[in-house]
């Protein structure tokens, strides 16, 4: 596998300490055995458990989850071409803009675009990003759902990796443009981290581009996928195993105080995504404006109490938590999987004047054949924006039942602007596809 950098970064990967240089080998456990028991052991090693079929989830409201209609999604098949295309195992590779403040990497792989972020916390990084360039596509392929054998199956075909002085001013030209939008979504990168969780994930998806003989403009996240399915294939021409298995969970969001809730909302999310994109996802069946901040709150029994936090919560700025021991995390860094299995039940506040609160229960897990929100299911509509709190909403109610009211026509105008929108189903699922670019 051949990465070509720029020639300050071909420099900084000479200079680096070679003590320091890890190489990268990707062997999942029993990996071998399963490449046997699919019948492509030429592909190297691998061996996983068969998943377990799980129906496909809607992508929009529907009367009751029971009665869910297929998937509408676009199905994972080749977009173009008959086999993998040969640039698929070629990488360029560059630094990140100086004035952006964080040092790191940024690799676009030349046959779609999907690009790669990697902090270099220290020099000796650099001697080691064969490994760390590893470490991160491994890291972002399984945020994508794709399986071990799928990730393996590429590794091997890719061989190992070569770094070479760029020259292809095309493939410059587009990593450029690439690390011009890593610019513009730097909340998404953890400075603290080599690798990033979230970074591709956001980036992959940030626009289209039209591909040799693509019938249709495809995000980058969309033609790798695309390919690795050409190269999952087997030589009967049909995949082996599911490329992707997305874990996700099964969420009902419920708004209003505990003794009398207005409105829920019953959605499935990727496990993978942070509570940043959570947020997203709130606002955006709910239709909220996202004008205010917000905060989500875990306070289970028998765990530590969490508060996860947008960056400008006058706790996080403050540190006020920390009297009482509470455990603050920023909502940009932290996967729905490392949080919502152990503590089932969490609380959402938007609008932390109003005070919107948002009961979160987690329901079940549940497989989807890729990324994607679907919201399930849903009942009642959310106060007026900036209506002043639920209190606020109950005197609201009884202007608007009344004609009569002296204050009647002016909140009726004052309000159009405030409630809740209505959607069509494809609206709706333009709008959930939306929630990775809103970070």
């Amino acid at each position: 596998m051949n990465i070509y950098c720029t020639r300050n970064l071909l420099r900084l990967i000479q200079n680096a300490p070679q003590s320091a240089k890890v190489g990268f080998q990707y062997i999942p456990l029993n990996l071998l055995t399963a490449l046997e028991t699919a019948g492509c052991a030429q592909y190297g090693a691998g061996a996983l458990s068969k998943p377990e079929h799980t129906s496909p989830l809607p992508l929009a409201a529907v009367p009751a989850p029971a009665e869910a209609r297929p998937v509408q999604s676009e199905a994972l098949r080749p977009a173009w071409g008959e086999k993998p295309a040969e640039d698929l195992f070629s990488w360029h590779a560059g630094l990140l803009a100086e004035d952006s403040g964080v040092t790191a990497v940024i690799l676009i792989n030349d046959a779609t675009r999907y690009p790669l972020v990697i902090v270099m916390k220290e020099e000796q990084d650099y001697a080691q990003l064969d490994r760390l360039f590893g470490e991160a596509l491994t890291l972002a392929l399984q945020t994508e759902g794709v399986s071990d054998l799928g990730i393996g199956r590429y590794f091997t075909a890719a061989g190992a990796v070569c770094f070479l002085k760029a020259c292809d001013r095309r493939q410059l030209g587009r990593l450029n443009a690439v690390n011009a939008e890593t610019q513009e979504h730097l909340q998404v990168i953890d400075a603290r981290q080599n690798l990033q969780r979230f970074a591709s994930l956001e980036l992959s998806r940030c626009r289209r581009y039209r591909y040799p003989a693509a019938p249709a403009a495809l995000t980058p996240a969309r033609a790798l996928l695309n390919q690795l399915h050409l190269l999952n294939q087997s030589p009967a021409g049909t995949a082996a195993r599911p490329l992707q298995q997305v874990t996700a969970y099964q969420l009902l969001i419920a708004l209003g105080p505990a003794q009398k809730k207005i409105a829920w909302r019953r959605v499935v999310v990727p496990a993978a995504l942070s509570f940043r994109y959570l947020h997203n996802v709130i606002q955006t069946v709910f239709d909220w404006h996202d004008q205010h901040l917000h905060r989500f709150v875990l306070d289970t029994p028998g765990l530590p109490e969490t508060h996860i936090l947008m960056p400008e919560d006058p706790e996080e700025i403050l540190g006020s938590a920390d009297s009482r021991g509470v455990k603050r995390l920023d909502d940009r860094y932290v996967a729905l999987k490392d949080i919502v299995p152990l503590y089932g039940s969490l609380g959402y506040t938007y609008d932390l004047s109003d005070r919107w609160t948002h009961e979160i229960t987690y329901e079940k897990t549940v497989t989807l054949p890729q990324m994607q929100v679907c919201l399930l299911d849903e009942k009642g509509e959310r106060p007026p924006e900036d209506v002043g709190g639920f209190a606020a909403f109950s005197v609201y109610l009884q202007i608007m039942a009344n004609p009569d009211h002296a204050d009647h026509q002016a909140v009726k105008d004052w309000s159009d602007g405030q409630i809740e929108g209505v959607y069509t189903e494809a609206e709706l699922k333009r709008r959930l596809e939306d929630v990775y670019f809103s970070y």
